[in-house]
């Protein structure tokens, strides 16, 4: 995660299936699978065993939420026991 071009260290991230635009605690809180991390000090995180799908991911840089309905393709390529890059999220 980046944020002006430098690593953003200890947000957290979440993907689920569905994430909410309007919630109580989280966007992925109501959400049938969600997985939830933080990033580590150069803004790379892992979100193990994610199951084939379409996800979006929720960030949460700072104070806030920001919820990228993105209907994200990278989890329908997965393959079991393989890493796949989704590239960098840019919070500007």
């Amino acid at each position: 995660m980046l944020r002006d071009g430098k690593p953003v260290a200890r947000a957290t991230v979440e993907i689920c299936d569905m994430p909410l635009i309007t919630f109580q605690t989280t966007p992925c809180g109501s959400s049938t699978f969600a997985r939830t991390a933080l990033t580590n000090d150069a803004g790379e995180f892992q979100l193990p065993d994610i199951p084939v799908g379409s996800y979006s991911f929720a960030v949460k840089p700072d104070g806030r939420w920001r919820v990228m309905m993105t209907g994200s393709n990278c989890c329908t390529r997965l393959r079991a026991g393989a890493t796949f890059d989704i590239g960098a999220i840019t919070v500007d």
